[in-house]
């Protein structure tokens, strides 16, 4: 052997040194889905907290351990030269490759589901590129359902944020959008088609469109907020703002502004709330001198007005945690949950800090609230939590 090599045990000690350095444990357990993890981190606290309200704050250390998984990156508007949209895939496809290059985040995430290491599709065309119909300059939205209140805060809103951000530099005239909407007749999506006129913009349902076109010149928003990853910091201030705007232009309330009003506030509603809970719930809380609101009733204007004015909130909408504020600090949000919350309810208490607590309702409770024997127990029940 060679002076110059070195000897067996030092040999052997850097190879140990090497593989520490470089090598990485492997994980303990496979990490589950947020969902999952969610769920069965929520059933625990529902059975910690099986006597009363669960607090806003006890989701705290739940929270902690899910949220850092989540990793947004901020919303921008993503450029595309030369693409092809396809209608019923969501998606913008490369002529040069058939790739996948953008497509909407629910479909995205079920597909991740189904095979976690697949990260683009195929097209494949009958005919070639340049035979499509072609638009110009075009701005893409994998998502504007519009359907409900819900939908839109959730799945139009964090796609159309470039018509409500209040930045100079997005220059989105002559371009035409392509919407995704789920009818022609959302009941929100004017919303959307009155700030895209105003920009000097064109606004297209993309049922008119042949099902294949080209695209030369395609700006794509990537979602300021997607259920189960997150939003973006500036969702917050685009929801803000467009609340702002919608008070702005409200009439004065016609319930006297009280220093201690309370508001049971009812925006979409829940399809699995059972028929007559609602109303029954109403007329108790209006006997016990609360204020009463209902979105398709009274509109937008005058439930954000009363919205604004309210100390304690009780509403069986989980939604009110994206539109309720923390500003002034003492106004408390008690939601009735009829099904157990998703994260995003949760995230969104937590950057809103709020203040309040989750009322899970029981099967007997719903029942006897129905027939109108248990309404003053409910109602006895939602004053003593603001208690």
């Amino acid at each position: 052997m060679s002076d110059s090599m070195p000897a067996p045990a030092a040999l052997r000690q850097a190879s140990q040194l090497v593989a520490s350095a470089c090598l990485r444990d492997p994980a303990r357990q496979p990490v589950p889905f947020l969902s999952r993890a969610w769920r069965e981190g929520w059933q625990q606290l529902q059975d910690q907290h099986a006597s009363g309200g669960i607090p806003f704050t006890a989701a705290d250390p739940l929270l902690d351990g899910l949220l850092p998984q989540l990793e947004v990156a901020p919303s921008q508007l993503v450029h595309y030269s030369d693409v092809i949209w396809r209608r019923g895939q969501a998606g913008l496809f490369s002529t040069a490759s058939g790739l996948l290059l953008e497509d909407s985040y629910p479909f995205r995430y079920r597909r991740k589901r189904q095979c976690p290491t697949l990260v683009s599709s195929k097209l494949e065309l009958t005919c070639s590129a340049l035979e499509l119909p072609s638009l110009e300059r075009v701005i893409y939205c994998p998502s504007l359902a519009c359907s409900s209140l819900h939908a839109w805060i959730t799945q139009a809103l964090p796609y159309a944020w470039p018509w409500f951000d209040r930045r100079p530099a997005l220059d989105l005239s002559s371009r035409v959008v392509i919407g995704t909407a789920d009818q022609a007749d959302d009941p929100w999506l004017s919303q959307i088609t009155a700030r895209v006129r105003s920009a000097h913009g064109l606004f297209c349902l993309s049922e008119h469109l042949p099902a294949s076109l080209r695209l030369d010149d395609v700006l794509v928003p990537t979602p300021a907020y997607s259920l189960e990853a997150g939003f973006s910091d500036g969702y917050l201030d685009l929801l803000d703002a467009w609340r702002q705007q919608c008070l702005a232009t409200s009439a004065a309330s016609t319930v006297a502004q009280g220093s201690d009003q309370r508001l049971m506030l009812t925006l979409d509603g829940l399809p699995h709330q059972p028929s007559g809970l609602i109303s029954s719930l109403e007329q108790g809380l209006a006997e016990a001198g609360w204020i009463i609101r209902d979105l398709r009733r009274d509109g937008l204007k005058a439930c954000f007005h009363d919205l604004a004015g309210a100390e304690q909130v009780v509403t069986f909408d989980p939604l009110l945690a994206w539109l309720c504020q923390s500003d002034p600090p003492q106004q408390q949000l008690l939601i009735l949950g009829c099904q157990p919350p998703g994260l995003d309810v949760f995230q969104m208490i937590r950057r809103r800090k709020l203040q309040g607590h989750w009322l899970a309702l029981r099967p007997d409770q719903l029942d006897a609230a129905v027939e109108g024997d248990g309404v003053h127990d409910l109602v006895t029940s939602i004053e003593s939590a603001f208690s």
